[in-house]
């Protein structure tokens, strides 16, 4: 009953809610081709990303070197790490992460690993501020967070004793999610409303986003902030965003654990 004609999400599993019950039209080829990486796009083609936010790793550069970090993501159960990792269990970018595990790990396995990673002994947090914070002033070494928050401490202290690592090639924690935007089915205007996804997508408004919230363009023809990497540079994993509708299983597995 919306008299809106475009749906502008923080996440992409609400957008996936919509596309699963056929509340999005399908959009021209020339807005989703030109993204830089088609996990990006719906498979069904009626939502787009906007803006991207990549999962990372915060580390203490006083305690370590990117070199001492595990090659995978996965590799922080190992007991090396035990009570030295941040988390925050009930922040909503950390469960679409773990939503992102269980499609692509399977269930058994993020299951396996939500374990293991209990009993390693995470100190957890309200959100990804908290974690940095903690990871500067000494109290965790490292913290599993949203890319952007670092670089507002860096945009206000370049000295900031905090780097950001970004895992590549495919691995479980190189998840990018998005902010994206569909047109409604039921849209009054449906041209104009793919005209502003077009113009969200343009390289003014790509720039604008890279450069005020730190969030990665999706575009090739926009350039991310300082020395944050481009989207097609981190080989993200095969992974349709839509399956990051299904929080609540998330949710019940965390509790199941012990997470939550």
């Amino acid at each position: 009953n919306t008299p809106a004609d475009v749906f502008f999400s923080q996440g992409a599993g609400f957008l996936g809610t919509l596309s699963a019950d056929g509340a999005l039209l399908p959009l021209d080829d020339s807005i989703t081709s030109t993204l830089s990486d088609q996990n990006l796009v719906s498979p069904q083609n009626d939502w787009v990303g906007i803006s991207g936010r990549a999962r990372t790793v915060a580390y203490n550069t006083e305690v370590l070197n990117e070199g001492d970090l595990p090659d995978s993501f996965v590799e922080f159960t190992d007991p090396q790490w035990s009570g030295r990792i941040g988390w925050a269990p009930t922040n909503a970018s950390f469960q679409d992460h773990i939503t992102a595990l269980r499609g692509l790990l399977g269930e058994d396995a993020t299951r396996t690993w939500l374990s293991e990673m209990v009993a390693n002994n995470p100190v957890s947090y309200d959100g990804n501020t908290a974690i940095l914070e903690g990871v500067a002033s000494g109290e965790i070494d490292v913290g599993f967070v949203n890319h952007y928050y670092l670089y507002r401490f860096l945009a206000e202290d370049p000295s900031y004793p905090v780097a950001n690592h970004f895992f590549s090639d495919g691995d479980p924690g190189a998840l990018v999610n998005v902010a994206g935007a569909g047109v409604v089915t039921h849209s009054t205007h449906p041209e104009s409303a793919q005209q502003f996804l077009s113009c969200l997508l343009s390289a003014e408004v790509q720039n604008y986003f890279a450069s005020t919230n730190y969030e990665l363009p999706v575009t090739n023809d926009a350039t991310p902030w300082a020395d944050l990497p481009t989207l097609d540079s981190l080989k993200l994993p095969s992974f349709d965003l839509n399956q990051l509708a299904d929080l609540q299983g998330t949710v019940d597995m965390l509790v199941e654990v012990g997470a939550l």
